[in-house]
């Protein structure tokens, strides 16, 4: 099970899955405040902070959940350079800066990870920024930037690639079962078959 928070200005998806009262946040947008009540109110105990990228938009409220909760920060270690630049990022966006949280542990070739009562498979799909992932958790996967309804990342970005890009949402999102409910970082949920069927940036699709 998850909740959703959606940050006001680029209209971010913060997941907070939930499992007998632990709970896992991914992508913590620029709402803080927010998590933090949600987690309160739902009387949830926070074990990790896993990002599926390191965007601005999804890694501002990465260190005051840090400071707050003493949890670990998980995120693929080639988005550091995201990271460096995340005060200037804050600047430039006009978003509170509240700190760069430190990357704990290193996603870079991890294909899963366990944090009991959670398991979440790792995928690996680069092209929006070179560490992206989508995390599958049962049926459902989290896919941050990579694929949203009836549209793709953007690769305009310092270390995106298009061609990438469309290699990882090919070759390793459209080999999950149809059914499969994604949960993108910006907007609503789609499917895999809704996304074979219907995504005008995926063409071409060969599996």
């Amino acid at each position: 099970m998850h909740k959703v928070i959606v940050s006001s200005i680029f209209q971010e998806n913060t997941y907070i899955l939930y499992e007998d009262g632990k709970a896992i946040i991914i992508d913590p947008g620029e709402d803080f405040e927010a998590i933090d009540t949600l987690l309160s109110s739902e009387n949830l105990t926070p074990l990790a902070i896993v990002n599926t990228h390191g965007h601005v938009d999804h890694v501002v409220s990465v260190q005051p959940l840090k400071e707050k909760y003493n949890i670990p920060f998980y995120l693929n270690g080639n988005d550091q350079y995201l990271l460096d630049y995340l005060e200037s990022s804050c600047d430039k966006y006009r978003l509170n800066y509240l700190g760069t949280g430190h990357i704990d542990h290193n996603l870079d070739g991890i294909n899963s990870l366990e944090l009991p009562p959670f398991h979440l498979n790792l995928i690996h799909t680069p092209g929006h920024t070179p560490g992206g992932l989508c995390i599958e958790y049962g049926k459902n996967v989290y896919t941050g930037d990579t694929i949203f309804l009836h549209s793709i990342g953007r690769t305009d970005f310092p270390g995106g690639d298009h061609p990438t890009l469309i290699n990882s949402i090919k070759n390793k999102l459209f080999a999950l079962p149809d059914d499969t409910i994604l949960y993108p970082g910006h907007g609503p949920d789609t499917s895999i078959g809704e996304e074979k069927l219907r995504n005008p940036f995926v063409d071409g699709i060969t599996l």
